[in-house]
């Protein structure tokens, strides 16, 4: 609301009009309301009272110190007669508004205390008085106190133990108001203090994935009650925790039985989702006959586990429903207690069929199979299902044959579908792997001994706890009795023995123990070390910058055990020197024995040496070259008050020049201290330095309070321009203590004079000392002293620097009586503050509790078998007491009571007469529950039989049942009653546990007899020959595949085993590859073939120099020459050198070219070259200079110069064996004077041969002639004539080039070279230009290059000669072809010209010739010819008669027909010879460059000339031609019998006559049997 009216105010009064952000701010800064309240109460004074005045203490203001307006002015409101809302205001704004009222239930006070109630405890030591402080009460607001009465003076008492004191203030007002305040300070005789516990935060960890419960760790909770004699606790650091939330309490006790509790949970999570074991491969696919849209469809529902035990599960869908054609989504949700979930989904496809296809049965199903193992994981394998059809094979499985299956129950899932209408089967069982090894226990204790504490009643021992490993990775500690530092009781009598059990467990449920026994040794045993805590370390401090001590203070120690006394050499808060001082405790036991806690206290000096009077640095002048020393040197003191040690410069005459002056100060702690300045000798005739007037004595003032405002009269000096530099000016403000002021006065010539003094600041004032009231403390009157405590006096100083000395320090011991205390505090000036009280010893009675002597340690046993209780004894707890021989025992159980199973705790509590109470005994009774629960009615085996045709039966049974001593039982079993069973041995398993873990298992067996199957599987496509590969060129391995190798078998399931699989990598030589194949019955069939892979890669060679080349000019025949050797490698690995007797680098070679040849073989032959030529070269002769114009140059300068660019053809060089290098005098284009003048080129090879080219350049200012020399030409060629190429239209042409023999002229530019391509078309001029340098004129030499076509077409798809046979009746028969084609060089596509026959036309009973012509533009022609030969059909269909005659006739006529067609096909033989002898000028271009063929004839003869014809790639099968399409056994025995040319087409001259077209053949002699010429 304030800034509400903030804001109202900014805008009412038209500042917003003109506001910036920055306006807006100092706008609401400047309404900013201080001392505006937000409620204000007060009390009537009296009950007679009606209206009371409200004022406020501080009126609201804005923070420029205007005061607002109160809206509404009545002071005076109604009692009880509710709130009132008070306003205030600036210029009608309202900016402060609060709530007023007066009311009888307004508090009095802002705080009164509370009773105050404390006792001896931990804090507080009972034999003295207690100091005891608190809060005065402050009136409420409202109430002006004029007076108030105090009973006492102030805030503070000493109150002894069992005492109270009453405290009370009176408060009046001016208006004669009273109120009071009273409360009371009681110091209780007893401790009533409980421990304060520090417990853990709450634990968050998440549940494993494996395991039922979770070790859960933390640091063991603390106590700030060192006395603490018991900790109880309900779980310790290292228990197994399961999901949940589970509140850990830790109780501990000290002496006087004050309980300290603190809880904390641990909270195990769940977040790990369900896991679904099982769930149905997608789709499922059903069939549906033709017609149908609906059926009930059914699957193997989803499972899932998880580590709660507890699994929710929705689905959408269950197994039954009935649903429709088309795809129908499946899901279930698995949910934990948690909320974690895990999804199934699949779908499930309907479709319809007309087809049906018999009912897809499951013949043969592997039951659950169970494999014991030692380590994580087991490789499992089983035989496949089949079904009733043979020829499926499974189209999901969720695992295979030899997959590795992790500790647990696992289930494996085969579903089939049949090829039509797609029905499927499932096959599913379970793999269990189960773990059998328990885990490894290492580091178990053997036994152990702890002695008791100086009690003599409890006992603490720390040892290494075991560990433990397991084959499965994961172990955790189930179990553990006692842990270290644990607290044990002892026994004044006897050895107590604690038997401490530790239990490790794998995810399996094996368990492993480690027990030992810890024993407490009786008291007797005990060695009587006085027990001594909180000895300090040495103490390292340091010094104060004006002090020579230290004050340090520590924690002082202590004994746990009973003493008399106690001493020390110093307390804490003393004040110690620079340096080691020891510090000893002495401890007194009763028994009159000394025991000792020493530590040093080292003081050390940090502060370095302060120098008083270092000069700030002199200019001096002098006439001379040198001054002597003129200055005081300077002095230091030490806060140690040791005198530092100087180190002065040596030198004291100063030269000419700035000098740099340093002198040095150390004390005793090597603190050093510097002062440099600088003396600036300048050499001058003045050396006279300034004079200085009112030059101050030495100042004394006394100090305000830390300091004080020194003033005096500057110094100055009657001469004029000097300079005057002080390092403090009158009217500074000077701490307390000396300080030294110093002025420098400097004239214009550099002369120096000093004016020093010192102020000194006198502290007057003594410490301001906040002393204390007498110390009164109580003891026991056993005791011979009290060591009392007090918090000690302080003073303050306006030096800041106070020194306390004190007659006695807290802690010293003091006789009962009074003493006198004495405390003096000095500061810097010997001002001395002091405090004196008085401390007062009283004897009180003694208020003693009983101790138990011995409590009994925690206690373990197992449940009887039957009753599920124990009975448990233990010895009584021992109690002693000061007072009283025989304190009142009580007890919540006795022994020999009953326990139930789990934990129970057993307290025992003392009191004495005085009804003062011990500590109480605290132990813990836990029964464990280890007898398993009893099956009842277990089944024994089952044995069904199948009947023909049927691959599985229901099996029911009585369940078992199982009772345990303990409560309930929980079971789980692998099957049901009910469940569907195929042929063969089935396990069944039913477990049942109790609440602690035990387990017990009824197992039997189902036995399902199948049908006998003696058949072993039929292998299909099994390998006849070596499959062969090659490796690759990087490996030695090569990935080998083959047709996959199957069987099948008629009645069971096939397992099949292969030592390799396709798409293996085999390495190079010779593999055998064996498959076997096995079925259900163990009848078994084997593939055996070779698998081959060669390695055709030659050995790879890098870095092959190629040509090693050395050049030398010693004239020597030989030298050494070396080249790095070559690297090989191959993908086999393996290779050598074939000649090692070769030449090695460094060897000496013979000038000239050398070979060397490495050669490498591999394994497999494979061989690879590197062929190295070693060149030695003796160079000693000199480079050959060309284009020397040694006949110089002469040219005129033109008019009116005396100078000429003058350009020659530049010299070149060439050396036979070297590169040369070259340089010169003078370049081509440089400027010449008259004259002459000599030009030198020079030039060197690399062997250091040097050749001269020297000429003169003349210059002349003479007339020499109108024109230049014409440049003459050498073989400047007329014209060029080439031809193109028969497989392209382009072809390189050569010439001889122009040239010209003046060294003055050169070829400066040329549009092509010899050996450059010209191509089909226009002819191409070729121009070639020279440059004249010394006349600088150009001249051309041009011709032309014709390229000329003589190439003809190529056909590409000539076809063969043609045989046809028509019928008698018919006339011309219709021949198809594929019609010829051509390409030529020049790039032509229309090139036919002409054709003889078409596709299509008729042909008459005789032999046609058909031709195609081929032109291209250069008229190169070429043709393509075949014939085409019809025959009539009436010879074969005589034949065919004839032959169905003789069948009929007998042997006898047969004989004759066969005479007779002998005859006639002799007859035909000849015919065809006859035609075949004529000459063909048929000429069938190859196709692709590849040979060509020859026509022979088949008559038992010699082949025809083969020169011929054009030669095609073998095999040739030329029979073909002489018999019909129904012979071709006889066209197949003589094919491939044809020589043949291997050379390739371009080793072929077709370019001259027909005789040199085609290259000689192989002559071959072809018989032909009776057989095939009677069939023929």
């Amino acid at each position: 609301m304030r800034n509400m009216f903030r804001r109202e105010f900014c805008f009412q009064t038209g500042l917003v009009l003109l506001l910036t952000w920055v306006d807006v701010i100092l706008c609401q800064d400047a309404l900013t309301v201080l001392n505006c309240p937000d409620y204000v109460c007060n009390r009537p004074g009296s009950q007679d009272e009606t209206f009371v005045p409200v004022t406020l203490d501080d009126v609201p203001t804005l923070q420029n110190g205007t005061v607002l307006v109160r809206r509404t002015p009545i002071i005076f409101f109604e009692v009880d007669a509710g709130p009132h809302l008070a306003i205030y205001e600036f210029n009608g704004i309202p900016l402060c508004n609060f709530t007023i009222e007066v009311s009888s239930r307004c508090p009095a006070y802002e705080n009164c205390p509370s009773d105050i109630e404390i006792g001896p405890n931990r804090y507080i030591d009972s034999s003295s008085n207690v100091f005891v402080q608190w809060t005065e009460p402050i009136p409420a607001r409202g109430f002006k106190p004029s007076s108030v009465v105090r009973s006492l003076d102030l805030p503070q008492a000493f109150v002894g133990h069992g005492d109270s004191v009453n405290v009370s203030y009176d408060f009046t007002d001016v208006q004669d108001r009273q109120i009071s305040c009273s409360f009371s300070v009681t110091v209780r005789d007893v401790d009533i203090i409980s421990p304060v516990v520090s417990c853990p935060a709450d634990i968050t960890v998440d549940a494993s994935a494996l395991w039922p419960c979770v070790p859960v760790d933390w640091e063991e909770p603390t106590s700030d009650d060192t006395d603490a004699q018991r900790t109880d606790r309900s779980s310790s650091p290292g228990d197994c925790f399961s999901i949940g939330i589970t509140t850990v309490t830790y109780e501990m006790t000290d002496p006087a039985g004050n309980v300290g509790t603190c809880q904390f949970d641990v909270i195990v999570e769940d977040v790990t989702s369900p896991k679904v074991t099982y769930c149905p491969p997608s789709p499922l696919r059903y069939t549906l006959p033709l017609g149908q849209e609906m059926a009930d469809i059914s699957w193997t529902e989803p499972q899932a586990t998880d580590i709660s035990g507890v699994v929710d599960v929705v689905s959408d869908y269950q197994s039954g429903v009935s649903l429709g054609i088309g795809n129908t989504a499946i899901t279930y949700t698995f949910t934990d207690d948690s909320g974690n979930e895990a999804r199934c989904e699949f779908l499930v496809l309907l479709t319809e069929s007309s087809e049906v296809n018999p009912e897809l049965l499951i013949l043969t199903c592997p039951e659950p199979i169970i494999i014991a193992t030692d380590g994580s994981e087991e490789t499992i394998t089983w035989d496949v299902p089949t079904t009733n059809q043979l020829h499926l094979t499974h189209e999901y499985a969720s695992h295979t044959p030899g997959t590795q299956f992790p500790i647990g129950v696992t289930r494996v899932t085969y579903i089939f579908n049949d090829g039509i209408t797609r029905n499927s089967a499932t096959c599913s069982f379970t793999v269990a792997v189960v773990d059998s090894s328990p885990p490894i226990v290492e580091s178990c204790q053997t036994s152990l001994n702890v002695r008791p504490d100086r009690s003599g009643m409890t006992a603490r021992r720390q040892w290494e706890e075991p560990t433990a490993t397991d084959g499965s990775g994961l172990v955790q500690r189930t179990l553990r009795t006692s842990s270290p530092g644990d607290i044990f009781s002892a026994n004044p009598d006897r050895d107590v023995p604690y038997p401490i059990t530790y239990v490790f467990s794998d995810p399996s449920g094996n368990t492993a123990t480690c027990e030992f026994v810890l024993t407490v040794l009786a008291p007797e045993q005990v060695d009587t070390m006085l027990d001594i805590v909180n000895c300090p370390s040495d103490i390292v401090t340091y010094t104060l910058e004006t002090d020579d001590n230290a004050m340090v203070s520590w924690t002082e120690p202590r004994s746990t055990d009973p003493i008399a006394s106690w001493d020390r050499t110093h307390s804490p808060g003393s004040y110690f020197p620079i340096g080691t001082t020891a510090v000893q405790y002495t401890f007194l036991d009763k028994e009159g024995r000394q025991f000792f806690c020493s530590f040093d206290v080292v003081v050390e000096d940090i502060v370095p040496p302060r120098i008083t009077n270092c000069p700030l640095g002199f200019n001096v002048t002098t006439s001379s070259s040198s001054v002597d020393k003129f200055w005081t040197d300077p002095t230091a003191m030490d806060n140690s008050g040791e005198v530092p040690t100087l180190t002065a410069p040596s030198d004291e005459l100063l030269p000419v020049g700035i000098n740099t002056i340093s002198y040095r100060f150390e004390d005793g702690s090597m603190n050093e201290a510097q002062c440099q300045f600088i003396v600036n000798v300048r050499a001058s005739s003045d050396n006279t330095p300034p004079e200085v007037q009112d030059c101050p004595s030495d100042i004394e003032v006394a100090a305000t309070e830390d300091s004080a405002t020194v003033t005096w009269t500057e110094p100055s000096s009657m001469e004029s321009d000097v300079t005057i530099v002080s390092s403090h000016t009158s009217g500074n403000l000077f701490s307390i203590g000396v300080t030294m002021v110093t002025y420098l006065l400097t004239d214009a010539d550099g002369n120096d004079n000093i004016c020093s003094f010192s102020v000194t600041v006198l502290d007057e004032t003594m410490p301001s000392v906040t002393c204390i009231d007498g110390v009164t403390f109580d003891m026991h009157s056993s005791e011979s002293g009290a060591h009392v405590y007090w918090s000690e006096p302080s003073a303050t100083d306006n030096s800041g620097i106070v020194s306390v000395t004190r007659s006695n320090a807290p802690g010293d011991i003091f006789s009962p009586g009074a003493a006198g205390i004495l405390y003096s505090f000095t500061d810097p000036a010997g001002n001395v503050g002091v405090c004196n009280f008085t401390v007062t010893v009283q004897v009180v009675p003694n208020t003693v509790a009983p101790q138990f002597l011995s409590c009994p340690a925690d206690l373990y046993t197992v449940a009887n078998s039957t009753t599920g209780v124990a009975s448990v004894t233990w010895e009584l707890p021992l109690v002693e007491d000061d007072t009283d021989q025989s304190p009142m025992l009580d007890a919540s159980h006795t022994p020999s009571d009953s326990f139930p199973i789990g934990w129970t705790s057993v307290r025992y509590t003392a009191v004495n007469s005085d009804d003062n109470m011990a500590a109480p005994c605290t132990f813990y009774v836990t029964v464990h529950d280890i007898t398993a629960p009893t099956v009842v009615n277990c089944p024994s085996t089952i044995t069904r039989r199948l009947e023909y045709g049927v691959s599985s039966v229901p099996v029911s049974w009585e369940e078992p049942v199982a009772v345990d001593n303990g409560g309930p039982v929980t079971g789980t079993s692998s099957r049901i009653s009910g469940d569907i069973f195929y042929a063969g041995i089935s396990t069944v398993e039913y477990i049942f546990s109790d609440d602690s873990g035990n387990r017990v298992s009824c197992n039997f067996r189902v036995v399902i007899e199948p049908v006998i199957d003696m058949e072993p599987p039929v292998i299909i496509s099994c390998p006849e020959e070596p499959v062969e590969f090659d490796a690759p060129p990087t490996s030695n391995e090569a990935v080998v595949t083959w047709a996959v190798v199957d069987a099948t078998d008629e009645l069971t399931r096939i397992t099949k085993s292969s030592s390799h699989l396709p798409g293996s990598e085999f390495v190079i030589g010779q593999h055998e590859v064996s498959i076997r194949f096995t079925d259900q019955p163990g009848n078994v069939a084997d593939c055996n073939f070779t698998v081959v892979v060669s390695d055709v890669t030659t050995p790879v060679i890098e870095n092959c120099p190629g040509v090693v080349l050395r050049i030398i000019n010693t004239g020597a025949s030989s030298a050494p020459v070396t080249w790095t050797t070559p690297t090989v490698t191959d993908n086999s690995g393996a290779f050598f050198l074939i000649d090692d007797n070769m030449p090695s680098p460094g060897d000496d070679f013979q000038t000239g070219i050398t070979p060397v040849v490495y050669e490498y073989r591999d394994d497999s032959n494979n061989t690879e070259t590197c062929e190295i030529f070693v060149t030695l070269i003796d160079d000693s002769r000199l480079p050959i200079i060309q284009h020397c114009p040694s006949a110089g140059i002469i040219k005129s300068v033109p008019e009116n110069t005396t100078e000429v660019v003058v350009r020659w053809r530049t010299p070149t060089a060439r050396d036979p064996d070297t590169n040369v290098t070259s340089a010169s005098s003078h370049v081509s284009g440089d400027v010449f004077n008259l004259g002459v003048q000599e030009v030198v080129y020079e030039f060197e090879d690399f062997s250091g041969n040097v050749a001269i080219c020297v000429f003169n350049v003349t210059v002349t200012d003479e007339y020499l002639g109108p024109t230049t020399p014409q440049i003459a030409f050498m073989d400047c060629p007329m014209e060029v004539s080439i031809s193109s190429p028969a497989n392209g239209s382009c072809a390189a042409a050569s010439w001889m080039e122009p040239s010209n023999n003046s060294d003055i002229i050169v070829l400066q530019n040329q549009t092509h070279h010899p050996g450059d391509k010209f191509c089909l078309g226009q002819p191409t001029q070729v121009v070639y230009t020279f440059y004249d340098f010394v006349y600088e004129k150009l001249s051309t030499c041009s011709f032309m290059v014709f390229v000329n076509d003589v190439t003809p077409p190529v056909i590409l798809n000539c076809p063969d000669d043609i045989e046809n046979t028509k019928d008698r009746e018919d006339g011309d028969l219709a021949v198809m072809w594929m019609p010829p084609t051509a390409m030529d060089n020049s790039g032509g596509s229309d090139l036919l010209v002409g054709a003889s026959h078409l596709p299509g036309q008729e042909f008459g009973v005789g032999t046609t010739t058909v031709v195609y012509t081929f032109k291209d533009s250069s008229n190169n022609s070429d043709i393509c010819q075949f014939t085409v030969t019809i025959s009539d059909g009436t010879l074969l269909l005589g034949l065919l008669v004839l032959e169905v005659v003789a069948i009929a006739a007998g042997a006898l006529v047969a004989i004759l027909i066969l005479i007779f067609v002998c005859c006639c096909c002799i007859i035909c033989c000849c015919c065809g010879s006859k035609k075949e002898d004529k000459p063909s000028s048929k000429k069938r271009p190859v196709s692709g460059g590849q040979t060509s063929e020859t026509e022979s004839q088949i008559d038992g003869g010699e082949i025809e000339d083969p020169h011929q014809y054009w030669v095609l790639p073998a095999p040739v099968r030329r029979v073909s031609r002489r018999v019909t399409k129904s012979f071709r056994g006889v066209r197949d025995r003589y094919s491939g019998r044809w020589g043949r040319d291997e050379r390739e087409m371009s080793e072929l001259n077709l370019r001259g006559d027909e005789e040199e077209r085609v290259p000689t053949l192989e002559r071959q002699v072809i018989k032909i049997n009776d057989e095939d010429l009677y069939r023929l």
